[in-house]
C-alpha cells in the first residue's frame, strides 16, 4: 500500500533539513477482516436468528429418527461478504427425509449443505454426533461453530420368526388344484408369527412398526422329469 501526501491540512511540509533525503517508506501489515463465529439455532424449538438461545458448543439429546431443523445464523460487521456456508455432519447415519407411497418408499437425499436451514434425520443412536456450520468470507478467513448431538434409540432389540406349524403340500383352494409348499394352514392359521420386543430410551414416545422387504415370491414345480413349472410369482 502506498500512501502520498502533499502536506497537512492542504498546507505544505517544512523543507527537509541539509543532509535529509525528502523521501521516507514505512511499512504497514494489513489484516484481513475476521470471519465472525456463525449461531446455530434450533428451529424446532420455535428458534429463529432473532430469537431463541444459540446451541453452538453444547450438547442435544436427541431420539434416533427425530428430525433435526438447524439454521445458521451469520452476525457479518459492515463491509464483509460471506463467500462460502457449509453445514457437515460428523458420526453416524443420516438422511434427508423419508417418502412414503402406497407400494413403496423412498429415502431422500440430505439438503443443500449451502442452505442457512439445514433439516435432517439420524436414523441409528450413538454418542458424538455433530453438525458444523462453516463459512468463509470474501477476504478468505473462516469461522466455524459445532452442535453436539447424542442419539438415543431402543436397545435390547429382538425378534422371532416362528413357523405356524409344519411345512406342508398340499392345495390351496383359492389357488386351484396345484400342490403349494405351506406354513399353517390356509384360512386358520398363520403360517409364521413374527414377534418383536425392546426397550424404548427414557423419555420416548415412538413404538414399533413392521416394514416387509420382500416384493416378489417366484414359485416353481419340479416334476420326477426334471420340469420346471413355474406356479405363481407375487408382487
Amino acid at each position: 500500500m502506498t500512501v502520498q501526501s502533499n502536506g497537512y491540512n492542504g498546507l505544505s511540509f517544512q523543507p527537509q533539513q541539509p543532509g535529509q533525503s525528502s523521501q521516507t517508506s514505512v511499512g504497514a501489515t494489513i489484516l484481513p477482516m475476521p470471519a465472525p463465529v456463525p449461531r446455530i439455532v434450533d428451529r424446532n424449538a420455535g428458534s429463529t436468528c432473532q430469537s431463541g438461545p444459540n446451541i453452538a458448543s453444547t450438547t442435544q439429546i436427541v431420539f434416533a429418527g427425530q428430525q433435526i431443523a438447524l439454521t445458521a445464523c451469520i452476525d457479518a460487521p459492515p463491509g464483509a461478504i460471506v463467500a462460502i456456508q457449509l453445514w457437515s455432519l460428523a458420526q453416524g447415519t443420516a438422511i434427508g427425509g423419508y417418502t412414503i407411497g402406497a407400494t413403496s418408499g423412498t429415502v431422500q437425499p440430505l439438503p443443500n449443505p449451502a442452505a442457512a436451514d439445514y433439516t435432517f434425520y439420524w436414523v441409528d443412536s450413538g454418542p458424538s454426533r455433530q453438525a458444523t456450520i462453516t463459512i468463509t468470507l470474501l477476504n478468505g478467513s473462516s469461522n466455524a461453530a459445532t452442535v453436539n448431538f447424542t442419539v438415543l434409540g431402543p436397545t435390547q432389540v429382538n425378534m422371532t420368526a416362528n413357523p405356524g406349524g409344519p411345512a406342508t403340500i398340499g392345495d390351496v383352494p383359492p389357488l386351484g388344484p396345484l400342490p403349494w409348499l405351506q406354513f399353517g394352514t390356509f384360512g386358520v392359521s398363520s403360517g409364521i408369527y413374527f414377534s418383536g420386543s425392546g426397550t424404548p430410551p427414557q423419555g420416548s414416545n415412538g413404538g414399533f412398526v413392521w416394514v416387509q422387504l420382500i416384493d416378489k415370491d417366484l414359485q416353481t414345480l419340479l416334476t420326477q422329469g426334471g420340469l420346471q413349472t413355474l406356479c405363481a410369482t407375487w408382487t
